[in-house]
């Protein structure tokens, strides 16, 4: 019988980037289907394989120590190596989070040829980031052939949002940005109390890209600074970045920054839950993404966690968001990315009165649109049919 899962990607495991966060929820929730899944990824600390969260995880560079292997972005001699000790016969789908496109075409062949459904898991549509021509010219190569060939020849299709959805309506499709599991101790690590601050602390955590071009902090930050010189109290927390790397890129800001002061703090990269001890604490999650195809086909972590530690959104409605976040129920939308109207959000958010922000609070933790139930029927038929 076909019962398992083998998911691929370059993702970090177990939790050291958003993708192996987004894929270790996606499993639990293929387990709670009634597959087994295994995982192929970059692990922390060994080559080999190691378990984490109860799932056998393989490194996609080395998964047998014994063993050398070419680069994955090359090679599927690691796949095939993982796919045989499984057991070719008990494998239903070989899942390919974002892959190398010319790799992912021989996913696509060498799983079609051993019975296997190969399926596309896209929720990146890499654009133009930072100053290296010769990086950005290769990965932009890759994308378009993944985007344009590689992943419509899987024929099946998992979609970040509605925007790929239609790129891919050809394929058999789901869409799952996120999924999570509320029942893991990772989301019960922290108590259930409702924290209201005065001032109201405000929260990013993620990286911004090269050139901070992926998250739009400076907006931010110059919104801020405009409030602060009127007397308006407040707190922002980034996590992701020191304000070294900040002022390296926005050196201009310097003055803003020094005027802020401890109004506005940089922590730096601090391990995940940490991360998520610190989101927990805020009144808001806030982040502003740029209007482009980058972020329209993909879809933001930080607001499945800010949901489901009961943290109101504030940010623009890039992708399939306004879906998600209603504004003034479970969060506040951006209705533009210009500084004067960033402020007039801000100060509604920095306003609003602690009985509205409470409700507004337990709306994200009770009806959290990203946990588990909501995908259970949608990715169950999806997988049962599998082209």
């Amino acid at each position: 019988m076909r019962n398992t899962i083998l998911y691929i990607g370059g993702f970090n495991l177990p939790d050291r980037n958003a993708s192996a966060i987004r894929v270790m929820e996606n499993a639990h929730l293929l387990k709670k289907l009634g597959y087994e899944v295994v995982l192929m990824g970059k692990l922390k600390a060994q080559k080999g394989s190691a378990v984490y969260d109860g799932f056998e995880c393989f490194d996609i560079m080395q998964p047998f120590t014994e063993r050398t292997y070419k680069p994955y972005t090359q090679s599927i001699g690691s796949v095939k190596d993982v796919a045989a000790h499984i057991g070719m016969e008990k494998i239903k789908a070989i899942v390919a989070y974002n892959y190398p496109a010319f790799s992912l075409e021989k996913i696509n062949r060498f799983a079609r040829k051993s019975g296997i459904a190969p399926v596309a898991d896209c929720t990146e549509w890499y654009g133009w980031e930072g100053w290296r021509i010769d990086r950005n010219i290769k990965r932009m190569i890759d994308t378009a052939y993944r985007m344009y060939f590689s992943a419509k020849n899987a024929k099946n299709v998992i979609c970040a949002g509605s925007y790929l959805q239609k790129h891919f309506a050809s394929c058999h499709t789901v869409i799952w940005p996120f999924c999570v599991n509320t029942e893991l101790q990772r989301w019960q690590l922290l108590d259930k109390d409702i924290t209201i601050n005065h001032p109201r602390r405000f929260v990013y955590s993620g990286s911004p890209g090269i050139g901070m071009s992926k998250d739009r902090i400076n907006l931010l930050v110059e919104a801020f600074y405009r409030m602060k010189k009127e007397g308006r109290l407040f707190e922002y927390l980034i996590m992701g970045i020191t304000k070294e790397q900040y002022l390296s890129v926005f050196g201009n800001h310097r003055k803003m920054i020094d005027f802020l002061d401890d109004q506005v703090k940089f922590l730096g990269r601090i391990p995940h839950n940490e991360a998520l001890k610190t989101l927990k604490s805020a009144d808001y999650s806030l982040f502003i993404r740029p209007d482009n195809r980058v972020s329209h086909a993909g879809f933001p972590t930080k607001v499945m966690e800010a949901f489901t530690l009961g943290v109101p959104t504030v940010t623009n409605a890039t992708s399939d968001i306004a879906d998600y976040v209603n504004d003034g129920v479970n969060g506040f939308i951006f209705p533009g990315t210009d500084v004067e109207r960033i402020e007039r959000v801000l100060q509604k958010a920095i306003a609003c009165e602690d009985d509205l922000l409470y409700r507004m609070k337990e709306s994200c933790r009770t009806k959290n649109p990203f946990s588990t139930a909501y995908f259970i029927e949608p990715v169950g038929r999806f997988f049962e049919n599998l082209k």
